[in-house]
């Protein structure tokens, strides 16, 4: 393996909910879904604009610990593309090591297979931390998009 290839971090899972409803949860801020974020964590804010070249911001909280994320998108192709940088931020706004995501949603019988790939850390430390986030908050995006499918029955 290249280095390239062990800092990638690719997670693939299928939600039940359409690709239209997975990148709504995805890119409005005025989603009821609430999943950013690892387990224990609380969205506090998200906001962006939604366009190639404009930017987005998010910020989430845990006890007495809080963690700001942002960037820049690259790509937007409702509902199947989003291409965007990402870095955290530090107690005095200036951001970490950049990386780039890029999430691929495909229909597949009434469910979305989404396909996310983040790609540029600066360490393997980095992006097993950010694997471990990404799934609680997948878990919890899962399981939020499949109890408002149920309750729209």
């Amino acid at each position: 393996m290249n280095d390239q290839t062990v800092l990638t971090l690719r997670i693939i899972r299928t939600i039940e909910a359409t690709c239209a409803r997975v990148f709504d949860a995805w890119t409005n801020p005025n989603s009821d879904i609430g999943w950013w974020g690892p387990k224990d964590f609380t969205l506090l804010f998200h906001e962006s604009d939604l366009k190639p070249g404009g930017w987005w911001r998010m910020g989430i909280r845990r006890e007495d610990e809080t963690r700001i994320s942002g960037g820049v998108y690259r790509e937007i192709v409702p509902p199947e593309r989003l291409v965007m940088t990402n870095s955290w931020e530090d107690a005095g706004g200036s951001t970490g090591p950049e990386t780039l995501v890029t999430l691929t949603l495909t229909d597949h019988d009434s469910k979305t297979h989404m396909v996310f790939e983040q790609t540029g850390f600066a360490s393997s430390t980095m992006r097993d931390s950010h694997h471990r986030g990404w799934n609680e908050a997948f878990d919890t995006l899962t399981s939020a998009l499949a109890r408002t499918a149920q309750a729209a029955h």
